[in-house]
């Protein structure tokens, strides 16, 4: 659990470095490809891969700057940095969203069905986003003496945040050891990824597959917060992203009574 992938003398390569290309790749390759199997022009399948990922990038990382604006004010160039990661999930799914829908509007794309395809790798995106989490020791789990649980070096967000709690001293080597939620949540997105996909394949009414996914990642996030370790936003007793959460599974409940009854609405509108 070290965030750096490899060192050389002073120069080191870390891991968000080598997961977040990645990450960003399996999304475009699948929406892409995906598109032009659901009848989209290239041009337009490109497109919408190109702002879909211009936007999780912009989203991602200008929701985790609003979470310290005042550090951010003071160090603007600090915003670009993200050798040790710094994305917030939930603006980077907002972001994405608002340059797909851009692009959807440019070439006309049936917006009900585009939803589906645009949301369905999501999930596994997300499980290599969580495991680049682990590597990085960034939303780590609460204490746990079971048997996943993990440690984490000096240094690590997980041994300051003991550190601070006074649970360990700062001559301590390793940190407690705490739940690896964030491969909880990795093993959770991928079989939700597994599912997604399976649906989309069979071609359901138009909005299905994605209330699936709200409904389902909802659930997954809703109960992992209960298991994090690091610092959150509490309201009115949850999580501000068990709140998020719970809009989720609503809007996915909504959505599926809403979704169309026929198959049609994969075509080009």
């Amino acid at each position: 659990m070290q965030p750096e992938a490899f060192q050389c003398g002073n120069w080191s390569l870390h891991w968000s470095a080598i997961i977040w290309p990645a990450v960003l790749f399996v999304l475009w390759g699948h929406w892409h490809t995906m598109g032009r199997t659901r009848g989209w022009p290239h041009s337009a399948a490109t497109a919408v891969a190109l702002l879909a990922v211009t936007g999780i990038i912009i989203g991602a990382r200008s929701a985790f700057v609003l979470t310290d604006p005042l550090y951010y004010f003071k160090h603007p160039i600090a915003i670009f940095d993200l050798s040790s990661g710094g994305l917030v999930f939930f603006g980077g799914l907002l972001g994405g969203l608002t340059g797909a829908f851009m692009a959807a509007g440019r070439y006309n794309l049936s917006p009900a069905a585009f939803i589906d395809t645009l949301i369905t790798p999501v999930p596994l995106a997300h499980a290599m986003g969580r495991i680049g989490c682990f590597l990085n020791g960034c939303c780590f789990g609460a204490a746990y003496e079971g048997f996943t649980g993990v440690t984490y070096p000096a240094g690590s967000p997980a041994w300051i945040r003991q550190v601070y709690g006074q649970a360990i001293t700062r001559f301590d080597p390793r940190s407690l050891p705490v739940h690896p939620v964030q491969l909880y949540e990795a093993a959770a997105n991928l079989l939700l990824y597994l599912v997604l996909f399976m649906l989309w394949r069979k071609r359901l009414p138009a909005g299905r597959v994605a209330a699936c996914y709200a409904v389902g990642y909802g659930g997954i996030r809703f109960l992992a917060e209960f298991l994090r370790g690091d610092s959150r936003i509490i309201l009115a007793g949850l999580h501000l992203s068990q709140i998020f959460s719970l809009i989720m599974i609503l809007f996915g409940i909504w959505l599926w009574k809403r979704s169309r009854t026929n198959r049609q609405g994969f075509a080009l509108s």
